[in-house]
């Protein structure tokens, strides 16, 4: 039994950290491998603290197994200096994130990848014929410029398209375009997962993929520090010939842009979806984590909670800061 911690569990907006709690409960479900959200530190043997960073700070005073992350920080600098992480394993969406890390120095406790699953019943097919369909340009955080040459490809080659922004539709929105999607220029930052790519790949969705080469590429709020910027990144850490096309430079963007209308039917990115990134094959990849400390998986599946007290910040510490707001001047 895993005992999850998220701040996700009673949020309604949809967002990636969101996906990652609910499709690894959908999974989990789907698995039959027990499990309690947001229990006390210590009701199970096996705890998964997702997201909660007030979580982490009290995290050493639980006597049980503890796995952390993905969605926590973007880099180890992050860390506020009171967190402790022994006995951990700390999660990455993939293993370029985990080189990243390595390369910041991070050594507080081992660091282990692992993507969520894809919801490959929520994003299926359509069956609308492709004669009717169009391409899709998607487009987050990289030069404006590049997405203009892009565009520009695009119209000299007569191919019909529609331009998606990132943050700015909503999931129906998503999922009524991707149905009407032949396949989709993915003009995207370095992704550590891509869960939005992966919806759309389930959806058997070819994707050319215009992929950076490094972190410095991105045009996002983050700030890396300057000797981080030329650190190798993906746009599409999951990903393979069955699923599409890369370039990194669009020199290529022409051609590749005819290979994906001329040899459409060698693409198969759902079936990539289903065997590597399935619902239930990545559910039982996270509770696998725990074969660290020798926990399997059959002896999880009959593991009960000790008690079902929620979790909460310890009495002494809710006084002490209680103390300090009335002490300050």
């Amino acid at each position: 039994m895993i005992n999850i911690i998220s701040t996700q569990a009673h949020h309604s907006k949809i967002t990636g950290p969101a996906k990652v709690f609910r499709n690894l409960v959908k999974g989990l479900d789907k698995i039959g491998y027990p499990y309690v959200i947001n229990r006390d530190l210590n009701a199970t043997k096996r705890l998964w603290i997702h997201d909660d960073i007030t979580a982490l700070r009290y995290m050493h005073r639980s006597k049980a197994y503890k796995v952390v992350g993905p969605n926590l920080f973007v880099m180890p600098s992050d860390i506020p200096s009171d967190i402790r992480f022994d006995g951990t394993i700390y999660l990455q969406p993939c293993e370029w994130v985990v080189k990243l890390w390595q390369a910041a120095n991070f050594t507080k406790c081992p660091l282990s990848s692992w993507a969520v699953g894809i919801d490959t019943d929520e994003f299926a097919p359509s069956s609308l014929p492709y004669s009717e369909r169009r391409v899709m340009v998607y487009h987050k955080e990289r030069d404006p410029q590049e997405l203009v040459c892009i565009l520009e490809t695009l119209h000299a080659l007569k191919i019909k398209y529609a331009l998606v922004l990132y943050g700015r539709y909503n999931e129906r929105e998503y999922k009524e375009m991707l149905a009407k999607t032949s396949f989709i220029v993915w003009h995207g930052c370095h992704e550590s997962q891509g869960i939005a790519f992966q919806e759309a790949m389930a959806c058997d969705v070819p994707i050319l993929v215009c992929d950076v080469v490094s972190l410095g590429q991105a045009k996002s709020s983050y700030r890396f520090s300057p000797k981080m910027l030329d650190f190798s990144a993906t746009a599409a850490p999951y990903f393979d010939s069955s699923c599409g096309i890369k370039i990194s430079d669009l020199c290529e963007l022409s051609n590749a842009v005819q290979q994906m209308v001329d040899a459409r039917d060698r693409f198969h990115p759902r079936e990539f979806i289903k065997q590597n990134l399935s619902l239930e094959r990545q559910a039982k990849a996270l509770v696998q984590m725990w074969d660290a400390w020798g926990l399997t998986l059959d002896a999880g599946n009959n593991e009960k909670s000790i008690h079902s007290h929620p979790f909460s910040i310890p009495v002494s510490e809710r006084l002490i800061a209680t103390v300090k707001k009335v002490l300050r001047p």
